[in-house]
C-alpha cells in the first residue's frame, strides 16, 4: 500500500475527529490549538482508582497529552461553541500520549 495515501487517509480521519480549540491557561493569554481535543460528552459518574466517587455530572473529552503539556485545572478550552473550565484531568493507559479532562460550563 501506498504511503503516501494511507497519510493522506488518517491526516483526513484527523481533521475530522479532532476539534480545534481556544486554550487559555491560569494568568495565561488565549492561544489556538489545533485538533486538540475528541469532542466533549456528559460523564455521569468519575471514580479514583481505589473506586470513590470523585466527581459527579461533569463533562469529559480526551485530549493528545502534546497538544496540553502545561494543562492545570481552571484552564479554560473553548470549542468555539461552549467555554469550559477545566476541574481535572488523569492519563489514559500508561499516560504517554493521551488524557482524560473534567470540565465544567463556564
Amino acid at each position: 500500500m501506498r504511503r503516501d495515501l494511507v497519510q493522506q487517509v488518517l491526516d483526513a480521519a484527523s481533521a475530522e475527529l479532532f476539534e480545534d480549540v481556544t486554550y487559555t491557561p491560569v494568568n495565561g493569554q488565549p492561544a489556538t490549538v489545533t485538533r486538540a481535543i475528541f469532542g466533549v460528552e456528559i460523564a455521569d459518574d468519575r471514580f479514583d482508582s481505589f473506586g470513590v466517587q470523585v466527581r459527579i455530572g461533569t463533562l469529559v473529552t480526551r485530549a493528545l497529552k502534546s497538544k496540553f503539556p502545561e494543562l492545570a485545572k481552571g484552564d479554560r478550552i473553548d470549542d468555539g461553541v461552549v467555554a469550559y473550565v477545566v476541574q481535572d484531568f488523569q492519563p489514559i493507559g500508561d499516560g504517554r500520549f493521551e488524557v482524560l479532562i473534567s470540565l465544567k460550563a463556564a
